[in-house]
């Protein structure tokens, strides 16, 4: 009720860019030249459908992401019913619908949540050897947001790799695939040269107004971790977890290791993005799948403090999750 009835949704930003290409190409046939994806948003018409018949078009695409969120967090429940208690599972549907940047982004019409939530499920769902529909979620993902390409060839890589198999090569060469098709529908040629053109504003930096990921990989990386505004050492302290030997033997093993693969390459990509912080958008932006991660480390040993400083850091790092949750 919270989610659907009670946040502010609108559509803002690079959201409305995708909100009115989608509209365009509906009602023309034709791609307007964008460097924002129309994967998610195509996905979303048909509640422009519904819209013109319950309330309106814009309540519907507002919430777009909200029922993404939804599905997925009951999608994702049910792949892990057999191997959870149900005490454990309820800890992490409370953490997923409070202790995240989940309450922040699902009011908006942007990718991140789209493409992190069908990853998540992606990675699962191969860790239940369910290859096709894991294929398919992440190539929905990725094409959503090509930044997350190389985070996803890295997951897939291990997956590959893990089980020996082609068919995740065969995924692994859809990825960049669909980007470049896409490229082509709307520019004529594949090479994104559009999206990697992108400048920001000149400043006092000498290396600010300069075109796509241009910004030292040094000073991006340090400002993802610990910036203050935009750090995910403070929007997503469950990820401290990971450095915890005792994690790394649970069953959900591939599924945190092809995560963390995905962060890893997350972090790669946009720390050198001329717009690394995300610029006006609450918190680290381009990260929210971290924050699910975050999530999961927290749920996944809930109740296996077994030291007093173990137990200190779960409580705090799920303490802090809470307020990232309540400031968004």
């Amino acid at each position: 009720m919270f989610y659907l009835l009670l946040f502010p949704h609108g559509i803002h930003g690079d959201a409305s860019f995708r909100f009115d290409s989608l509209r365009h190409l509906l009602d023309t046939g034709k791609f307007q030249p964008v460097v924002y994806s129309l994967v998610g948003p195509l996905i979303s018409s048909p509640l422009l459908l519904l819209g013109k018949f319950v309330k309106d078009q814009f309540w519907w695409m507002s919430r777009f992401n909200t029922f993404v969120f939804l599905l997925s967090v009951f999608y994702f429940v049910r792949l892990i019913a057999s191997a959870w208690t149900p005490e454990r599972r309820r800890v992490l549907i409370l953490l997923l619908f409070c202790a995240t940047m989940f309450p922040k982004h699902v009011t908006d019409y942007y990718s991140e949540v789209f493409s992190a939530c069908l990853g998540a499920l992606a990675f699962i769902l191969w860790t239940r050897g369910r290859f096709a529909l894991g294929a398919l979620l992440l190539c929905l993902s990725v094409w959503n947001t090509p930044g997350t390409l190389l985070g996803g060839a890295f997951a897939a890589a291990y997956f590959a790799f893990r089980e020996r198999k082609l068919r995740y090569f065969f995924a692994l060469g859809l990825l960049p695939a669909g980007i470049l098709l896409e490229t082509y529908l709307k520019f004529g040629h594949f090479f994104p040269k559009d999206y990697m053109g992108h400048v920001g504003v000149k400043g006092a930096l000498p290396y600010s107004g300069l075109p796509g990921f241009s910004y030292p990989l040094f000073f991006g990386v340090l400002s993802v971790l610990f910036s203050y505004g935009k750090g995910l050492l403070f929007f997503t302290p469950g990820l401290l977890g990971l450095f915890r030997a005792e994690i790394w033997r649970e069953r959900e093993r591939d599924f945190l290791i092809s995560g963390t693969l995905y962060t890893i390459g997350l972090i790669l990509v946009f720390s050198r993005w001329w717009a690394w912080s995300g610029d006006w958008f609450w918190g680290p932006r381009f990260y929210l799948f971290a924050s699910l991660l975050g999530a999961f480390v927290l749920a996944i040993s809930y109740g296996k403090a077994e030291t007093l400083p173990w137990r200190l850091f779960w409580f705090g790092a799920a303490a802090l999750s809470l307020w990232v949750g309540c400031q968004g």
